[in-house]
């Protein structure tokens, strides 16, 4: 009887795993029917007058409709809230169309910065068709993917004479030496942001750093990463990883107050802190839903006052309390939000309109080119890194410091061909994130998280950006957890 019934058992799951997998095709057939109907609907429309007449409107409905779907499909291909596909989906529409819901619905009068007044409707209607062609051309490469892991233990990071709280243990001693040698840097390049920014009172003021402190700041939130996930996992008190948690949280929320800049701070809270809720297996109950959805609210609301400091009256720490009382008397988080973010948008419009007209398309040198920057040798090759951020090179045409995007990336290099190679980045996005150490939970998270941190930002950044942070960021933790193993060696050995 006990083998008929194990017997049943694994038919049973033998259909299961059948009925999944025909949903599973079934439903990627589906996301492949609506590309080629949001491919066939740009190609009739892209040079129509009628349809650019009515650009936002046009671009809102679809992008909410496709949003909303992408919302329904999260559940059957598995996207949990915690992936990073997740976020980059969502992310992507509000960061992207932001402003144009905001120009649709004609709630955009009083708005600062308008760049919608800059460039043809035609021009900001074919950019918003780049951009929803590619989000489901990216849907579809992340749904790809099967989400089991794709390493297997003998390809795991220790062998199995380490037992799992020594691995949990080295990869907390990993966090504290690398927070530690990080934490001088980090402070020194915030610190020169702040005095920039509170001589001048403006955000505008804040010039760009890169070279070899900012390349260690940026290891700083990996290793907090390290820490809180190795913290939690060797049984130590969570309360520490807690205190970890708030204190960095509340050292960026200063350093976004007293400089209006907003770039690494919110990554690093959004990786911070889906990496405390992953590694102490938080549940998200009802009440626990909605608080993190008022937190979630006034943190927004809290980026669009910075958003809308960041051209004057930067002052300080009070006088930012008073100004963030004050506005909200006045506008709505909806909307403030949706006025603070969006101008990722017009990256996009700018690459549309340059690319080819004025400037070539790059046949895939803003992925290839950014190998180089591995190496500290921006000294030797000259502009050659300027050219392969192309992003920056449009921006500098338009004048407009609008930032970049994968997305932009891709038209910039392939055209409208951008639409099968962002199925390519969907998938190779979903199998570089499938990091599962085969034995160690802490470590497994920490480098997800650590990854996380940086490729996020290819939301409204572009890939040149993050290539570079994204290897140190994932390599520099595993050497330093390399030494530590062979200084224990070395202890045993004696």
């Amino acid at each position: 009887m006990g083998i008929y019934i194990r017997d049943e058992n694994t038919k049973l799951n033998m259909m299961d795993d059948n009925c999944r997998s025909r949903l599973y095709v079934l439903w990627q057939f589906a996301n492949v029917c609506i590309l080629f109907v949001l491919i066939s609907f740009a190609y009739f429309s892209w040079d129509k007058t009628e349809f650019h007449y009515n650009w936002a409107m046009t671009i809102s409905i679809m992008s909410i409709v496709l949003l909303a779907y992408h919302i329904c499909m999260f559940k059957p291909f598995r996207f949990r809230f915690l992936e990073y596909r997740t976020w980059f989906i969502l992310l992507s529409y509000l960061f992207m169309f932001g402003r144009v819901y905001l120009h649709g619905f004609n709630f955009d009068e009083n708005m600062y910065w308008d760049l919608s007044l800059r460039y043809s409707e035609g021009t900001m209607y074919q950019a918003g068709l780049v951009i929803i062609c590619n989000l489901q051309a990216l849907f579809i490469g992340f749904s790809y993917c099967k989400r089991q892991s794709v390493i297997k233990k003998s390809f795991s990071t220790f062998s199995e004479k380490y037992s799992i709280d020594d691995i949990n243990r080295l990869v907390f001693q990993s966090g504290v030496l690398l927070a530690c040698l990080t934490l001088p840097f980090r402070l020194i390049e915030d610190a020169k942001a702040i005095i920039e920014t509170q001589t001048s009172g403006t955000y505008s003021a804040l010039t760009g750093t890169s070279g070899i402190t900012d390349d260690i700041a940026a290891l700083f939130v990996p290793g907090i990463v390290y820490m809180i996930a190795g913290i939690c996992e060797t049984k130590k008190s969570k309360r520490i990883a807690t205190i970890i948690l708030l204190s960095v949280v509340a050292y960026f929320v200063i350093v976004m107050i007293l400089t209006g800049d907003r770039r690494y701070q919110v990554t690093a809270i959004i990786a911070i802190y889906l990496c405390y809720i992953r590694i102490t297996d938080l549940k998200i109950n009802f009440r626990k839903l909605i608080l993190f959805a008022v937190l979630g609210i006034v943190f927004l609301d809290f980026l669009t006052m910075i958003s809308s400091i960041r051209l004057g009256n930067l002052t300080s720490l009070s006088d930012f309390l008073v100004y963030y009382i004050e506005n909200n008397r006045e506008n709505s988080v909806i909307y403030t939000t949706l006025r603070g973010f969006g101008l990722t948008f017009f990256s996009v419009v700018g690459i549309v309109q340059n690319i080819p007209d004025y400037v070539p398309y790059q046949l895939g040198l803003s992925f290839y080119g950014a190998i180089p920057s591995i190496l500290p040798i921006g000294w030797l090759i000259g502009d050659f890194f300027r050219q392969v951020s192309i992003s920056n090179v449009i921006n500098s045409i338009t004048g407009h410091p609008v930032g970049g995007s994968l997305i932009g990336d891709l038209y910039a290099n392939f055209g409208m061909l951008s639409i099968i190679f962002a199925i390519v980045a969907g998938v190779f996005l979903s199998k570089i994130f499938k990091v599962d150490d085969g034995r160690s939970k802490a470590l497994s998270v920490a480098k997800y998280y650590s990854l996380f941190y940086i490729l996020i930002n290819l939301v409204r950044g572009s890939f040149f950006e993050s290539f570079r942070g994204a290897i140190t960021a994932y390599f520099i933790p595993l050497l330093i957890i390399a030494f530590l193993k062979s200084i224990t060696k070395k202890r045993k050995l004696t």
